[in-house]
């Protein structure tokens, strides 16, 4: 399994715009993208999946 962090630059966080384009990016994929931060973890199946992380700027997200 393939993982990394990326820390939130935008001042919005992760808002709708941002999540839906990486949402674009997942769906051709085969395997499951998961998405966590802190202790909450989501399988990256939608928008609102990723939104209700409540990832706001410089919190740290693991992308696996």
């Amino acid at each position: 399994m393939v993982s990394f962090d990326y820390t939130i630059k935008d001042v919005h966080g992760i808002h709708a715009r941002p999540a839906t384009e990486l949402f674009k990016l997942t769906k051709n994929y085969e395997s499951v993208v998961k998405v966590k931060k802190g202790d909450k973890e989501v399988a990256f199946k939608g928008v609102m999946g990723i939104m209700s992380l409540g990832a706001k700027q410089n919190d740290t997200v693991t992308f696996s």
